[in-house]
C-alpha cells in the first residue's frame, strides 16, 4: 500500500491526502450534528418535562384541597345514620305540618364492575322517603325545605310536585316530596 502510495506524483499526493481529510472532517461533522441534534431534542423533552412538573406543583395545593374536601365527603357519608322518616316528622313538628303516606326507598348507586372486584367493600347507597302534605303554605313548605336541606348529613329534596288551590295561591292544596339520603355502607358480596 505505501508502495503503491509513494509511486503517486506529488499533486496526487496531495490530491488523496485532501480527499481522506475532507472525508475525515465530513464524517465528524455527521457525528457531531447528530449528537447536537440529539442534545437539543434532550434539552426539549428536558424543558417539557420541567413545565409539566412546573404544572403539577402549581395544581398540588388546589389538588390537596378537592383530596381533603373529598374524604370530608367520605367521612361524613360513612357517619351518615339519619332516619329520613323521623327527620322529616320532626321538622314537620316544629312547624307545625302534617305528613301522610310515606314510602320508603332504598337502592344502591354503585356500579356492578366495582361489585366485582372486592368481596367486603363500602357501597353507596340512597335512601328516599317520598311524604305527601296537604294544606300547608308557601311560607310553611320552604321553611320545611330549609330545615331538612340545611342538615349536617346530605339530606336533599329529589322531587317535589305541588298542587295550589284555585281561591288562594298562597294555599298550597297537595305536596307530593321525595327526600334523599346518602351514606356508605359495608356489603359482602356473595362468593
Amino acid at each position: 500500500m505505501f508502495e503503491t502510495f509513494n509511486r503517486l506524483s506529488q499533486r496526487e499526493k496531495t490530491l488523496l491526502l485532501t480527499f481522506i481529510a475532507l472525508l475525515f472532517f465530513g464524517v465528524l461533522y455527521l457525528f457531531w450534528n447528530s449528537k447536537l441534534q440529539a442534545l437539543e431534542t434532550l434539552q426539549t423533552t428536558k424543558t417539557e418535562l420541567q413545565n409539566q412538573i412546573n404544572q403539577i406543583k402549581d395544581a398540588q395545593p388546589k389538588f390537596l384541597a378537592k383530596k381533603q374536601q373529598l374524604e370530608a365527603y367520605e367521612n361524613l357519608l360513612n357517619e351518615n345514620k339519619q332516619d329520613l322518616s323521623s327527620l322529616m316528622e320532626n321538622t314537620a313538628k316544629d312547624i307545625g305540618i302534617s305528613l301522610d303516606d310515606f314510602k320508603e326507598n332504598k337502592r344502591s348507586l354503585s356500579d356492578d364492575f366495582s361489585k366485582k372486584k372486592r368481596k367486603n367493600q363500602k357501597e353507596l347507597m340512597e335512601y328516599t322517603q317520598s311524604v305527601t302534605i296537604k294544606n300547608i303554605s308557601l311560607e310553611q313548605l320552604s321553611k320545611f325545605l330549609e330545615k331538612l336541606e340545611s342538615n349536617r348529613f346530605p339530606v336533599r329534596v329529589t322531587q317535589l310536585n305541588v298542587n295550589v288551590s284555585s281561591s288562594d295561591r298562597q294555599v298550597l292544596k297537595e305536596i307530593q316530596l321525595t327526600v334523599a339520603t346518602y351514606r356508605n355502607e359495608e356489603v359482602k358480596s356473595e362468593k
